[in-house]
């Protein structure tokens, strides 16, 4: 018995479910009919007014009339072309968007970037005073205990903040004794180039 894909409404030799989903899955063919957008209506209806506008505009023309009534007609058909490009450009960036959507979605490289990343949350640690808190303090503490732990942690941030600003201080007066030295070789030798004493 004939069967009918409820996608692309081709009509199979067999109507059993397997062989509508085999078709729907294999075949490059089976796509919905954009034409029932609710997208595609709009420009319709959109191009049907253009086409309405310039019959008028002809019409006007052949049968004489004022000038506004000339230049309304011009205004409003330049707008409805205005209005029809942009709902075609808009039409036009969402298919390549919905495309791109399906490439990357089909793609393996993607997949296993999303697994990757999915992995990643178990591996990073939050690096926060409270983490390492939680971390130092398992199990049941006094609360003195408590108190010195948390102080050590905090006493270990800031000794830690303190090495990296230092750190950045140190690279940034190295950079700009380099950047120094090289200003003071590059006067001597423009110096050299313009002495003519030195070498007479």
């Amino acid at each position: 018995m004939p069967g009918k894909c409820n996608i692309c409404g081709k009509v199979l030799r067999s109507g059993s479910d397997d062989a509508i989903r085999a078709h729907q899955r294999e075949s490059e063919s089976c796509r919905a009919k954009i034409g029932d957008s609710k997208e595609s209506q709009d420009i319709k209806a959109l191009e049907a007014r253009v086409t309405r506008l310039i019959e008028d505009g002809r019409r006007l023309g052949t049968v004489g009339c004022s000038f506004e009534e000339s230049e309304r007609n011009a205004r409003e058909r330049k707008e409805a072309e205005d209005a029809l490009k942009a709902a075609r450009r808009h039409s036009k960036a969402e298919k390549k968007e919905v495309k791109k959507l399906a490439r990357d979605s089909m793609s393996a490289a993607n997949w296993t970037q999303a697994l990757l990343k999915g992995d990643e949350r178990f591996t990073k640690a939050d690096d926060s005073i409270e983490t390492r808190l939680a971390q130092h303090t398992v199990g049941l503490q006094t609360s003195a205990s408590f108190r010195l732990k948390r102080e050590e942690v905090e006493g270990e941030v800031v000794a830690k903040r303190a090495r990296e600003e230092e750190s950045a201080r140190q690279t940034a007066l190295a950079a700009e004794m380099k950047k120094k030295a090289r200003k003071i070789k590059h006067e001597k030798m423009q110096r050299s180039m313009l002495s003519f004493d030195e070498y007479a």
